[in-house]
């Protein structure tokens, strides 16, 4: 999985001031690699309800690709491959039987990234418990130096 992830060049992301969504989340750790100095926001909730509220939405729940695809033997290629078919089987992909594993892939995304970016460069927000003036203004203090 990580072969062909790691070694993509990400230069081009630097055109942009910010990222988020699908496919930042999907190739964290190798985006990241690539910008070190990166500040980072991370946004959190209770995960019970994260899968809940996905599955609720979405047939199939996404969960963090490097994890997924580990656990399914997935190869990034082949993952990207089937997605762009709309194959029942795609990057990340957790099926609806597989609840308590997606939690887990959640709760271990987050562990990973609390775990890869320096304190000083990463934000945790809970956008379902804080106010969002109280957020506004962590967000803005934490990204004065380069607003």
């Amino acid at each position: 999985c990580g072969s062909v992830a790691q070694s993509f060049n990400y230069s081009f992301l630097g055109d942009w001031a910010g990222h988020f969504d699908v496919p930042i989340p999907n190739l964290f750790p190798y985006i990241f690699s690539y910008f070190p100095n990166s500040k980072v926001i991370l946004t959190v909730r209770n995960s019970t309800e994260w899968v809940k509220k996905r599955g609720d939405r979405w047939r199939f729940r996404r969960a963090p690709a490097p994890f997924a695809m580990e656990m399914t033997g997935t190869s990034y290629m082949d993952a990207v491959n089937v997605s762009s078919k709309r194959s029942k089987v795609s990057m990340g992909t957790m099926y609806n039987e597989n609840k308590h594993t997606t939690e887990i892939l959640y709760l271990a995304y987050n562990a990973m990234v609390k775990a890869i970016v320096p304190e000083k460069q990463l934000l945790i927000v809970d956008v379902f418990k804080e106010p969002n003036a109280q957020i506004e203004k962590r967000v803005r203090n934490f990204l004065a130096d380069i607003l």
